[in-house]
C-alpha cells in the first residue's frame, strides 16, 4: 500500500521530488509516541521540497524541519487561520537561501572514517510539530548553518545510496520575516526514510512492475508497391522476422542484465541485515540522546 502523504494529528505533510509528488510506501504510526512514519523513492540530484497543510488550530505551533539529523528549517503556524507550506530551503541570511538536494553518498572504506562516523539520522527527513509560545517577532537572530557533506564508511551506509546536498545559495527578492519562540511540547513526529527506487523495490517496500514485451506488426507501415513478385515478398516476411528476433534478444538480454543487478543489490542488502543483527546481539543499542531545544530559538516566518 501507498499513498501520497503522512496525515496524523490533523497535520499532512509529504514529499514533492523535483516538484512532483511520490508514492510514500510503508507508512506505519505510533500513537504512543505521536510519530508517522514511511518510504520515499530519491532522485540523484533532484531538489525536493517538504510541503505541510492543516486545518485551523486553536494554539500556536512550530515546526522544525530536519535533514540527515542537522535542523535545516523551521516554520511557524500560528493560531486560528489554515496554512499550507513548501518548505524547500534553508535560510542562511536575512535574503539568502540554499536549496534541497538529493545528491550521491560519497563513501569510502577507508577505517579512518568508521570511528569518527555519527550518521545515525542519514537517509531521513524528519518534521517535528511542537506546540510554541511567540516571544518576538521580526527577530535578527542566528540563521541556519549549512552541515559540511563528507566521506562515510561503507559499513556506515545503511543500504544508503544519497544523502541531502545543497544548491548554491541564491539571492530572495525580499528579506525573511522571522519570529523568536518558544519549543514547548512535541505534538507530532513525521519521519521519511529515502532510498533510491531501486532499493525499495529490492527490498520489497515498493513493487517492481516486471517489463511485458508485446510484439505487433506496425500497420503504419507503407503500402508495398502493387503487384510485387512472390520472391519480393518472401524476403521482406524473413527481413522483418529477423528485426523481431534482434529486439526480442536485446530485450531478453536487457531484463536477465536488470534482474541480475536486482538480485546482487538484494544480495548486499541482506549482508548489511546481517551484520547489524550479529552486532545487536553482541551489543546493546545506544539510546539517542532526546533534544535540547533552548528557548527563544530563531524561526521563519515566511
Amino acid at each position: 500500500m501507498s499513498t501520497k502523504l503522512l496525515s496524523f494529528k490533523g497535520h499532512d505533510i509529504w514529499i514533492t521530488v523535483d516538484g512532483k509528488e511520490v508514492e510514500h510506501y510503508g507508512v506505519t504510526s505510533d500513537e504512543s509516541t505521536n510519530s508517522v512514519q514511511c518510504w520515499i523513492p530519491s532522485e540523484n540530484d533532484k531538489p525536493f521540497a517538504i510541503c505541510v497543510r492543516n486545518d485551523p488550530i486553536e494554539i500556536d505551533c512550530a515546526l522544525k524541519i530536519f535533514l540527515d539529523g542537522h535542523a535545516c528549517a523551521s516554520f511557524l503556524f500560528q493560531k486560528g487561520l489554515k496554512w499550507e507550506r513548501t518548505i524547500s530551503y534553508s535560510t542562511i541570511s536575512a535574503t539568502e537561501v540554499r536549496d534541497f538536494i538529493f545528491g550521491s553518498l560519497d563513501s569510502t572504506d577507508d577505517d579512518a572514517y568508521l570511528e569518527g562516523s555519527t550518521l545515525q539520522s542519514l537517509g531521513e527527513i524528519r518534521a517535528e510539530i511542537y506546540k510554541a509560545t511567540v516571544l518576538e517577532v521580526e527577530s535578527t537572530g542566528a540563521f541556519y548553518s549549512i552541515p559540511e557533506v563528507g566521506k562515510v564508511h561503507e559499513r556506515s551506509k545503511k543500504a544508503v545510496n544519497h544523502q541531502v546536498k545543497f544548491s548554491q545559495s541564491r539571492q530572495l527578492e525580499k528579506p525573511i520575516s522571522r519570529s523568536r519562540v518558544n519549543y514547548l511540547e512535541k505534538l507530532a513526529t513525521f519521519t521519511f526514510l529515502y532510498r533510491p527506487l531501486a532499493v525499495l523495490q529490492a527490498t520489497d517496500i515498493a513493487p517492481y512492475k516486471r517489463m511485458l514485451l508485446s510484439v505487433r506488426e506496425d500497420s503504419s507501415q507503407p503500402t508495398p508497391p502493387p503487384q510485387p513478385t512472390q520472391k519480393r515478398k518472401h524476403s521482406d516476411m524473413r527481413r522483418r522476422k529477423n528485426e523481431e528476433v534482434v529486439l526480442l534478444e536485446r530485450l531478453s538480454n536487457f531484463q536477465e542484465s536488470f534482474q541480475t543487478e536486482m538480485e546482487k543489490l538484494r544480495s548486499e542488502i541482506n549482508q548489511v541485515r546481517a551484520r547489524k543483527a550479529d552486532k545487536r546481539s553482541k551489543k546493546k543499542v545506544k539510546q539517542e540522546p532526546k533534544a535540547c531545544f533552548v528557548p527563544g530559538e530563531v524561526i521563519d516566518l515566511t
